[in-house]
């Protein structure tokens, strides 16, 4: 009886979460600087500087991001859970006062591009800075401090070229196929 009661808190718990995280998703797309069509993100649970924040069309964030600094996302782009974009670091040359007091540094930003039809594993760190090109896929637990070219499997700590996506002739038949749905 206790087991069949637990499982059903359990769903109703699920539930309950799932249905506030999406009704608060559709409130706080309107936050973003600009949106486009199909996107879905968890608004419970991750932490977003919205009003910096440009996303494509057909974009998935999973739970527990943290995205901050000026970052524009491409579309079709797939995010797996626990994923961290910081666009900037901490002032750490003040001789004046303690790190914890220095307020922002806009020379310590950077902004942070992500192209089309990219796939960001879980547990990714990527920080100020970097561009990631299109087609491009960001292995599990990478941290990326520099750019990844186009059509590229990255990653490790920090995140090396692991592979390339496509042959030659493969990436050709993307490219030609790709203006259908680029847009």
């Amino acid at each position: 009886m206790i087991r069949i009661l637990a499982r059903g808190l359990a769903y109703l718990h699920n539930f309950c979460f799932r249905a506030c995280n999406r009704v608060l998703m559709y409130g706080y797309l309107q936050k973003f600087h600009s949106v486009g069509e199909h996107v879905l993100f968890s608004p419970l649970g991750s932490v977003f500087s919205y009003s910096t924040i440009t996303l494509g069309h057909h974009v998935f964030i999973a739970n527990r991001a943290w995205f901050s600094g000026e970052i524009e996302i491409g579309s079709y782009v797939m995010f797996g859970p626990n994923v961290t974009i910081l666009g900037g670091d901490h002032e750490f040359k003040d001789t004046t006062q303690p790190m914890f007091f220095v307020k922002d540094n806009q020379q310590r930003q950077a902004k942070i591009k992500i192209g089309n039809d990219v796939w960001v594993g879980a547990n990714v760190t990527i920080l100020k800075g970097v561009e990631i090109g299109q087609g491009a896929i960001i292995a599990a637990g990478s941290v990326v401090n520099k750019s990844v070219e186009p059509f590229t499997i990255v990653g490790g700590i920090p995140a090396k070229k692991i592979a390339e996506r496509f042959t030659q002739d493969e990436k050709q038949a993307y490219i030609s196929h790709s203006h259908h749905w680029s847009k």
